[in-house]
């Protein structure tokens, strides 16, 4: 099979779905940082979503000056799960998800290097490895020094790569949702004209979110014109970023071989969650049994009729499947405890691996 590259998706958009329908209440200042709703509508939209979600919106600067902006759910004292969004999406996207989840857990949901409101990087590279190292300044930043992982689409392929560079040290779990990853069995026809040089999701012209909304979801939901444009306009004019870190993804391909990226799954010994949409366009389903099989301890979840962007077009199952496995993990301790002989473990090893 034609291998298969890290490589993002873009989704999104649409996390618009939720800005015709989903909100009631007054806009209002959207933390005690003082951020203002944009001129943009889409903006006002995500703020009043963000408002409804129980997020507020703060922003950090880590190492070399970049700022990032990231939502932060009311619970403090729950655990922390950090949810990573895809290629031309921003912390938006997990909004739906945040709404049923922040009461349990400590929601840290940051936009990624050059989408949403945080800065570009500086260096101008968007290499997997280089966000991985942005993100790890983040939560240094934040003073975390353990938390659950989830990521969709790119930002599932930068979970990896994360979890990678830090050892499984820090993550307790990983939550992967449509992930980017080098695939030797994705047979999607979308990926095949990226590799190929003709990019369908890319976002240059009038018309084009639309094909993109169409490419993401297996059942596009209904988005005012009007927000759609506000959106599009966005995204128009950060095409130049866009476009290099697509390059930057695609790149990767030149040095990693699907054998290769699953001796790199292989060393996170700890609990992993794998939730994919059927009808997902881009990273066929076929992916996901690959990306379970290559981790050593996890658990598959496929949602039947929901294309890339599964927390975006069944939100409550996705925020279902996350919370169960997440009750689960805490019952338990992961493979690598029992398989250091860490003192910490409290647990039986049998009863830590599930048996």
């Amino acid at each position: 099979m034609t291998r298969r590259i890290f490589q993002a998706s873009f989704i999104t958009a649409l996390m618009l779905v939720a800005s015709g329908c989903s909100t009631s209440m007054p806009a209002g200042p959207d933390d005690q940082t003082g951020e203002a709703s944009g001129p943009n509508l889409y903006d006002d939209f995500m703020a009043e979503e963000r408002q409804w979600a129980g997020l507020v919106t703060r922003r950090v600067t880590v190492g070399d000056g970049m700022k990032i902006a990231y939502s932060e759910s009311s619970n403090a004292s729950g655990p922390v799960l950090i949810l990573l969004h895809g290629y031309y999406g921003d912390r938006n996207n997990w909004n739906r998800v945040a709404h049923l989840l922040g009461d349990r857990y400590h929601l840290i949901i940051p936009d990624l290097p050059g989408h949403g409101d945080t800065d570009p990087d500086p260096d101008n590279r968007y290499t997997f490895g280089k966000m991985a190292s942005v993100m790890i300044d983040f939560i240094d930043a934040l003073g975390i020094d353990k938390f659950h992982l989830a990521g969709h689409s790119m930002g599932g392929g930068l979970a990896i790569q994360w979890s990678v560079l830090d050892f499984g040290q820090e993550i307790q779990s990983l939550i992967l949702i449509g992930s980017a990853g080098v695939y030797a069995n994705n047979t999607s026809p979308i990926m095949e004209r990226i590799l190929a040089g003709d990019n369908p999701m890319r976002i240059a012209q009038p018309g084009d979110a639309h094909k993109v909304l169409d490419i993401a979801m297996s059942l596009p939901p209904f988005i005012p014109e009007r927000v759609m444009k506000a959106y599009e306009s966005k995204q128009i004019a950060r095409l130049p970023i866009y476009d290099k870190v697509m390059s930057d993804m695609l790149g990767i391909q030149e040095h990693i071989s699907p054998d290769f990226f699953y001796v790199g799954l292989e060393r996170f010994d700890r609990p992993a969650l794998v939730i994919w949409g059927r009808e997902d366009k881009l990273f066929s389903v076929e992916t996901a049994g690959e990306l379970a099989s290559a981790l050593p301890d996890a658990t598959k979840v496929i949602i039947d009729g929901v294309g890339h962007t599964p927390l975006l077009e069944a939100a409550w199952l996705t925020a279902q499947a996350m919370g169960a496995f997440l009750v689960e993990v805490s019952g338990r301790q992961p493979l690598a405890c029992c398989a250091r002989g860490n003192s910490n473990c409290t647990l039986p090893c049998s009863e830590a691996e599930g048996g």
